[in-house]
């Protein structure tokens, strides 16, 4: 991933994965981080915690990422928790996308 820069953290209390994810969710990075997250899910039984409080940018590629994710771990009884910024263009894209309908979004407030 050229642009976007993933770190994988488990977490063993409660059985769920930590991916913090820095920079730009576009293009092929957004394709490249679904591809990983759709193996990772298949691989583990774990829940998952994606951390975009640091994603400067996301398009409509990084958006499906997401949502694709999200369904499979719905479909195999896990949960996935998605931390955002409470302002800014990801905060903006999601929610006139309107995927903040959709997807289990918890704003928070930046460092």
């Amino acid at each position: 991933m050229e642009n976007l820069r993933l770190q994988i953290n488990d977490c063993t209390q409660d059985l769920s994965t930590v991916f913090d994810l820095k920079g730009n969710l576009c293009g092929m990075d957004a394709i490249d981080l679904k591809h990983e997250l759709l193996d990772y899910i298949d691989r583990h039984g774990r829940n998952i915690e994606l951390d975009l409080r640091y994603v400067e940018q996301i398009d409509l590629g990084g958006i499906n990422a997401l949502a694709v994710a999200y369904r499979k771990l719905q479909a195999s009884g896990r949960t996935m928790k998605i931390l955002i910024p409470s302002q800014g263009p990801l905060h903006h894209l999601l929610f006139l996308t309107k995927m903040s309908n959709f997807l289990p979004l918890q704003e928070t407030v930046s460092a």
